[in-house]
């Protein structure tokens, strides 16, 4: 008699919270080989430990694919309206449009377009916050501030975002 096929198991990284969970059992155990009350708390900062090398691991996205999707079709539809309503501005003045350019539609992208624009918007944030995170280490701080990020925005010359 045949087995019935199985999928093969998943390998790989396993997600953050079983490898939580996992180093909390494996504390325990070694607490009670020791024959010592464990108190149920990790060391201060190992979880944030164990977060930076799963990160550091994993290859994946770390903004959901769906939200950053519809931000960017938002962003899209929000530039379309305002040149549709600036094109409709000059018909009305009569200015002729000397290429035969035609009103601005709704963008359509693929989906590959779409995951490089997310690609390259998740590597200019990482290393944003990289030059922001030596910032904070030069002015002999832990914690990255706003005034890192406008230092950092200051001196690559990318007032994009100016508030």
């Amino acid at each position: 008699m045949v087995k019935e096929k199985r999928p093969p198991l998943k390998s790989g990284p396993k997600p953050l919270h079983q490898q939580v969970e996992a180093e909390k059992e494996a504390t325990k155990r070694r607490c009670e080989l020791q024959g010592r009350q464990w108190s149920g708390k990790m060391a201060q900062g190992r979880v944030a430990m164990i977060e930076i090398r799963h990160y550091q691991r994993s290859t994946e996205l770390l903004i959901p694919k769906n939200r950053f999707h519809r931000a960017v079709k938002d962003i899209c539809k929000q530039v379309s309206e305002k040149k549709y309503q600036e094109w409709e501005q000059r018909r009305r003045e009569g200015v002729e449009e000397k290429d035969h350019w035609q009103p601005p539609q709704l963008y359509r992208m693929e989906s590959q377009a779409l995951l490089a624009l997310q690609e390259a918007a998740e590597c200019l944030v990482t290393a944003m916050m990289d030059e922001c995170n030596a910032a904070a280490v030069h002015a002999k701080r832990v914690t990255v501030m706003p005034k890192d990020l406008m230092l950092i925005r200051r001196l690559n010359g990318t007032w994009v975002w100016s508030s």
